[in-house]
């Protein structure tokens, strides 16, 4: 039985690791796109 609960909050863990480095990739992402943006309006001025 307590294997299985290890394996379980293992996966827990793992999940809740990947869904910050989701969340930390989408919002550099929407950093990488605004620097873009503005780049991109400084040049075309």
């Amino acid at each position: 039985m307590s294997s299985t609960l290890k394996k379980k909050e293992k996966t827990k863990i793992i999940w809740f690791i990947g869904g910050i480095l989701k969340k930390h990739r989408l919002q550099e992402s929407k950093q990488k796109g605004e620097i873009e943006m503005k780049i991109s309006h400084l040049v075309n001025k």
